[in-house]
């Protein structure tokens, strides 16, 4: 402040001090207001903008959550409907794949299954003792049977024997028609007369000897055949396969 002094009085004179001084506002003050005011709603902002993102992503987990858990019930309500609707059930033993004859059964080969009684075969295997072989060649996927399995006091022949079936030895001559395991074929006899006669017709080939085959025949023409075999030659025609 100026003081200039003039006869009988004093005059005080004020600077021109900017308006700032007098208040305590300063553009910077201002400015820096400002920015922190836009920089505390920016951070606003951007917590509204990430609560936002995390309640959609927690609102698609519960309805995911939601649908799978309505889905279980549904197949479980399912497949206990169809479990009703098969009836009683029952352990059986199923291949797991094609079996060999006299190939051991075992947890490689086969396995029990929980199947309707509706679809089970007659006199299905229940229960698999150690040691068990095959008796004859099996399918995969196959209900296993009494029959597939082979007896212990039996042999290979006597395994692949179908009940009402018996197994007789056949000598073939030089010459003669050649067959193959699983051959099915007539076994005929030639009379003196120059005549002809089946004697045991569709006989299947079990095995083949260099001069003997061996053949699965109907029990009750067995001994027939045996004693023929003994006597005389028997010839051998094939039959064409099953269509």
């Amino acid at each position: 402040m100026e003081t200039t002094r003039t006869e009988g009085s004093v005059v005080r004179r004020r600077r021109n001090a900017p308006q700032s001084n007098r208040t305590g506002w300063h553009p910077s003050t201002h400015l820096r207001r400002i920015v922190a005011r836009t920089q505390s709603l920016r951070r606003y902002l951007n917590a509204s903008r990430v609560g936002r993102r995390a309640a959609r992503w927690r609102l698609i987990a519960l309805t995911t959550a939601l649908l799978v858990a309505v889905s279980t019930h549904h197949f479980l309500r399912s497949a206990e409907a169809v479990r009703e609707s098969w009836g009683s059930t029952a352990y059986v033993v199923v291949s797991l794949r094609a079996i060999g004859a006299d190939e051991p059964l075992d947890s490689t080969t086969v396995e029990v299954r929980t199947l309707p009684l509706v679809v089970l075969p007659e006199a299905p295997v229940r229960v698999l003792e150690a040691g068990q072989r095959a008796a004859r060649p099996i399918e995969s996927g196959r209900i296993l049977v009494e029959s597939d399995l082979r007896q212990r006091d039996s042999g290979p022949t006597a395994t692949q024997l179908a009940p009402g079936r018996a197994g007789v030895v056949v000598p073939t001559a030089p010459g003669a028609v050649a067959v193959a395991v699983g051959d099915r074929v007539d076994v005929v006899r030639s009379a003196s007369t120059g005549d002809t006669a089946i004697v045991a017709a569709d006989a299947e080939v079990l095995s083949v000897a260099p001069e003997a085959v061996t053949l699965s025949v109907a029990a009750s023409t067995a001994a027939n055949v045996a004693g023929l075999a003994l006597a005389e030659p028997l010839g051998l025609t094939v039959r064409p396969p099953p269509p």
